[in-house]
């Protein structure tokens, strides 16, 4: 249920922040994603409610559409940072490596 309330409350924070503190363009990118995120686990929830079902084909279809969409738009949207970051992590462990084989 914290998969739905997480993005359902950025949402509505969005909705309510200070219009100063946004970028204009940005804001349509912003919310696709949460919703996005919204969208990918209520069908998942629903395909777990729908196990065993003639719905369950249907539903596994959506989920798997949405989390699709997640992984397609993941170079362009925000949570690419954390693979960005990662590689940052394995390139300064790597150089700190170095350095202290020459030290």
């Amino acid at each position: 249920m914290g998969l739905l309330a997480g993005p359902a409350g950025l949402l509505l924070l969005a909705r309510r922040r200070d219009p100063a503190l946004t970028v204009p363009a940005q804001a349509g990118l912003d919310a696709a994603l949460v919703a996005l995120l919204f969208f990918t686990s209520l069908t998942g929830l629903l395909l777990l409610g729908l196990r065993g079902t003639g719905a369950m084909a249907l539903m596994l279809v959506a989920h798997l559409g949405f989390v699709l969409a997640l992984f397609l738009t993941l170079p362009y949207g925000k949570l690419v940072h954390a693979v960005y970051r990662l590689a940052a992590l394995v390139k300064n462990a790597a150089e700190e490596g170095a350095v202290k084989r020459k030290g």
